[in-house]
C-alpha cells in the first residue's frame, strides 16, 4: 500500500509564483497593473512601451509621486501597499489598486527594474530583481516611477509557452492602453510598440475629445451625452444614435469607479434601452458609473474585471434611465453627414506607389457604372446546363442536361444556384488567379477615399494593410494619427468597393478576423474573401439573362465552385424523387 506524502508548507518562491499566476496572466495584465499604479500615484503623464508583444520588454513611466528607497524595498513584497491599512478600508476603496499583489507577482516571474524618486532634490533609487534576489541602490531619477519588466515568465516555462503570438499579445496591450486613456481623459498617454510610436494622446478637457481621438470623429459626432446623479451615484458618458450599428458588443464600454468591467447585468440594462430603436446589431456606448464604494465590492476577481453591487437591480435601473436620457434625445439631433467633403478636398495629390497596370477613373463613375464586362455568351445554355430563370431575385433555376449516351434512365436534373455565393466564388477565383500569375491590377481614384478611423481602429487597419496592398488596394496613413487614405482599388472588385462606407464596415468587422492568431497568408485570404463577398452580386439584384448566363459559366469554370469561401453551398440539387414525394406522387 502506497503512502501519501505528508502536508508541508510551500517555499515562499513557489507561493509567489502560484499567486503571480492569478494576477499576471499575460503581458496586458502587467501593463494594466502598472498603469493602475501610475494613476493611483497621481501621474498625469504616462508612457507605455513594449517589445515582442510585451514578452521581451514592458516599460511604464509616469510623473507621479514616486517612492523613496524604504518604500521601494517593500514594494515587491507580497501584500505590501500604500492603498489600505485595515479591513475597514476594503469597504471604501477608491484607488484602482489595493491588494499589494501586482509588483510582488511581477517580481516573481520576470527580470524587474524600478527607478523611482519623490523629488529630484532628494535623488532616486533603483531596484533590480531576477525573481529571487532584490537589490536597491541610489540612482539619479526624475520625479515619478519607471518600471521595466523583461523576459516575462523566463523562470516559468510552462506559463511562457501558453502565451499567444506576438501580434495577439500586442493587440491585448493596445486595448488595455486605450481603455485607460478613455477612462482618464485628463491625463496624457504615450504608447510605443517595438520602437515605433503608435500614438501620443494629450490631455483632453472632455470625454468626447478623447473619444474622437481614439475612435474617430464619425463615431464621436454620432454620440449624445448623458449624465444622471443621485446622492450616492452618478452615471454619465456618451451613447450612439441609431445610425451607428455594430456587429458585436465590443463597442459597449462599461466603467465602474474608473475600472473597465465585464458586468452582464449592466450590459443587459444598456441593451434593453436600445431594443426599441435597433432592429439588429449593437450600439456604441461609453458608460462611466461612479458609485459609493460602500455599495460595490471590487474585490471579487483577481483582475478586478468583475464587481458585485449591494443591490444590482437598483443600479441597473439607474443606468438604464441615464442611457435612456440620451436615447430620447436622438430625434432632436441633426443627422450625421456620411462623408465630410472638406476632408476629401484636403487629400494630397495622387502619388505613384509602384502598383502596376493602373488606370485613372472617376470615383463618381465607379460608383454608378460597372467596369466593362468580359464578352458574354449570347445563349442561356452552357454546355450541359440550361438556365430556366431567376426567382426571388436571389436564385437561378438551372436544368442539367444529361450527356448524350443513349441511356434510357438518364434525365435532366434541377439545380438551384445562389447568385451571391456564386458571384463571390467567381470573384475570389479571378482575384487569386490574377494575383498569383500577374500581380494585382489596380484602378486609381481621382478623389481618394479618406478614412478617419481613430487610433483604436487604425491599429487594426495597419495589421491588414499589407494584405490590402497585395490585393491591389493602395492605402497609406495620412495626417493625424488614425487617418488613412485609399488611393486605388482592384479592377476586379470594381464599383462596389469604391465606397467609403464599405471600408468603414470592413474596419468594424476586422476584429472578427481574429487577425492576431493568423499567419500573414491566412490573414490575406481572410481579407480577400471579405472583399469578394462585399463586391459580389447581392440577393435582391435583378440579373438580365445574359448576366445569368455569364455568372453560371464563370462559376462552373472556377475552382471549388460548389462552395463559397465561408463554406456555404453555391448550388443544391433538387432530385425528381423529392419533388414527386412533395406532390404525393410516391
Amino acid at each position: 500500500m502506497s503512502t501519501r506524502p505528508g502536508i508541508a508548507v510551500l517555499p515562499p518562491e513557489v507561493v509567489n509564483q502560484i499567486a503571480a499566476g492569478e494576477v499576471v496572466t499575460r503581458p496586458a495584465a502587467v501593463v494594466r497593473e502598472l498603469m493602475d499604479n501610475a494613476i493611483d500615484a497621481g501621474a498625469d503623464e504616462i508612457a507605455v512601451e513594449i517589445e515582442k508583444g510585451g514578452k521581451k520588454k514592458i516599460a511604464v513611466r509616469d510623473n507621479g509621486c514616486g517612492m523613496d528607497a524604504a518604500s521601494l524595498k517593500l514594494a515587491v513584497l507580497p501584500h505590501a501597499t500604500s492603498k489600505i491599512r485595515s479591513v475597514d478600508d476594503l469597504q471604501t476603496i477608491r484607488s484602482l489598486g489595493f491588494r499589494g499583489e501586482a509588483l510582488s507577482s511581477i517580481h516573481a516571474v520576470s527580470r524587474l527594474e524600478i527607478l523611482s524618486s519623490v523629488s529630484p532634490d532628494c535623488g532616486g533609487s533603483r531596484l533590480l530583481s531576477d525573481g529571487k534576489s532584490v537589490r536597491v541602490s541610489p540612482a539619479a531619477a526624475p520625479t515619478g516611477t519607471a518600471v521595466s519588466v523583461r523576459d516575462l515568465f523566463w523562470n516559468v516555462p510552462a506559463r511562457r509557452k501558453f502565451l499567444r503570438s506576438d501580434a495577439s499579445e500586442t493587440r491585448a496591450v493596445g486595448e488595455t492602453v486605450i481603455e485607460k486613456a478613455l477612462a482618464f481623459p485628463d491625463r496624457s498617454f504615450r504608447y510605443v510598440r517595438d520602437g515605433q510610436e503608435v500614438f501620443v494622446l494629450p490631455v483632453r478637457d472632455t470625454l468626447r475629445g478623447r473619444l474622437s481621438a481614439l475612435f474617430g470623429r464619425d463615431l464621436s459626432d454620432a454620440c449624445i451625452p448623458f449624465d444622471r446623479s443621485t446622492t450616492s451615484s452618478r452615471a454619465f458618458g456618451l451613447a450612439s444614435d441609431p445610425s451607428i450599428v455594430k456587429s458585436t458588443r465590443g463597442s459597449i464600454y462599461l466603467f465602474v469607479n474608473g475600472r473597465r468591467v465585464q458586468e452582464p447585468a449592466l450590459q443587459h440594462a444598456v441593451l434593453t434601452v436600445y431594443r426599441e430603436i435597433l432592429d439588429e446589431g449593437f450600439p456604441a456606448v461609453f458608460l462611466f458609473l461612479e458609485i459609493d464604494p460602500h455599495l460595490v465590492d471590487v474585490n471579487v476577481h483577481p483582475a478586478k474585471s468583475e464587481v458585485r453591487f449591494a443591490d444590482a437591480s437598483i443600479v441597473c435601473r439607474f443606468v438604464a434611465g441615464a442611457v435612456s436620457d440620451a436615447v430620447h434625445r436622438f430625434s432632436q439631433k441633426a443627422p450625421v453627414a456620411a462623408v465630410r467633403e472638406e476632408s476629401l478636398q484636403a487629400a494630397p495629390p495622387n502619388s505613384d506607389l509602384g502598383v502596376a497596370d493602373r488606370t485613372e477613373i472617376d470615383p463618381a463613375q465607379a460608383l454608378s457604372d460597372p467596369l466593362p464586362p468580359e464578352p458574354l455568351f449570347q445563349t442561356a445554355q452552357q454546355g450541359r446546363f440550361r438556365i430556366l430563370g431567376q426567382i426571388y431575385r436571389t436564385f437561378l433555376l438551372v436544368e442539367e442536361i444529361p450527356a448524350a449516351s443513349g441511356g434510357p434512365s438518364e434525365e435532366p436534373e434541377l439545380w438551384v444556384v445562389d447568385q451571391h455565393v456564386a458571384s463571390e466564388r467567381v470573384i475570389l477565383s479571378r482575384m487569386t488567379e490574377r494575383i498569383e500569375q500577374r500581380g494585382p491590377l489596380s484602378q486609381s481614384l481621382l478623389v481618394p477615399i479618406v478614412l478617419e478611423l481613430g487610433l483604436k481602429d487604425s491599429i487594426l487597419f495597419e495589421r491588414v494593410a499589407a494584405s490590402l496592398r497585395r490585393m491591389g488596394f493602395e492605402t497609406e496613413p495620412f495626417g493625424p494619427r488614425g487617418v488613412w487614405i485609399v488611393r486605388a482599388v482592384p479592377v476586379i472588385l470594381g464599383r462596389r468597393v469604391a465606397d467609403r462606407k464599405i471600408f468603414l464596415k470592413f474596419v468594424e468587422e476586422l476584429s472578427s478576423f481574429d487577425s492576431t492568431r493568423r499567419s500573414e497568408e491566412e490573414l490575406f485570404h481572410d481579407v480577400l474573401a471579405h472583399f469578394a463577398c462585399r463586391s459580389a452580386v447581392k440577393a435582391g439584384d435583378a440579373l438580365m439573362p445574359e448576366e445569368q448566363a455569364q455568372l453560371l459559366t464563370d462559376l462552373l469554370s472556377a475552382e471549388h465552385f460548389r462552395i463559397c469561401p465561408h463554406g456555404r453551398p453555391s448550388m443544391i440539387k433538387i432530385a425528381r424523387d423529392e419533388l414527386e414525394k412533395r406532390f404525393l406522387r410516391k
